[in-house]
């Protein structure tokens, strides 16, 4: 399993990973429960043991069946999900290229936008508005301004 990595995020908001998803032209099942890595579609491999990999829920590439998915696990005795990702050959490519490599860097961003996003929204109410700013490199900051 050594193209499978797991992604430096652990997802408490839910609703906030869907809406980055769509954001980012992914596909989010929800309770899917197994997701496309290498092993799964190369069930003949002999390094595989197990012929599906389960998940939670799954987040693929749009109209792509044969690109490698990324699975969505809950975290056994914490709150929240954690992310994986099978970065082997051109199926796993088309995941990560589409995410800024294999540490899948603008999906992080673009979750952690989403939910300060969320979470400012209460100050609208007092006047506040809230600004996405993308920074020349793709860096996502999310200012919050007010009188």
């Amino acid at each position: 399993m050594s193209h499978i990595g797991k992604v430096k995020l652990q997802v408490k908001n839910l609703p906030a990973l869907k809406r980055a998803c769509k954001a980012l032209g992914l596909v989010f099942h929800e309770g899917q429960t197994t997701w496309q890595t290498f092993y799964s579609q190369n069930p003949w491999y002999k390094g595989s043991t197990l012929p599906e990999y389960p998940c939670h829920h799954a987040i693929s590439v749009p109209n792509d069946p044969k690109a490698y998915e990324i699975g969505v696990l809950k975290v056994p005795g914490q709150e929240g999900f954690s992310l994986y990702v099978d970065t082997y050959a051109e199926e796993g490519a088309k995941m990560t290229a589409r995410l800024g490599g294999d540490h899948c860097n603008k999906l992080v961003q673009e979750y952690g936008a989403q939910v300060a996003e969320e979470e400012a929204e209460t100050f609208t109410l007092q006047g506040w508005q809230i600004e996405r700013v993308v920074q020349k490199n793709g860096d996502i900051q999310v200012v919050l301004q007010g009188d």
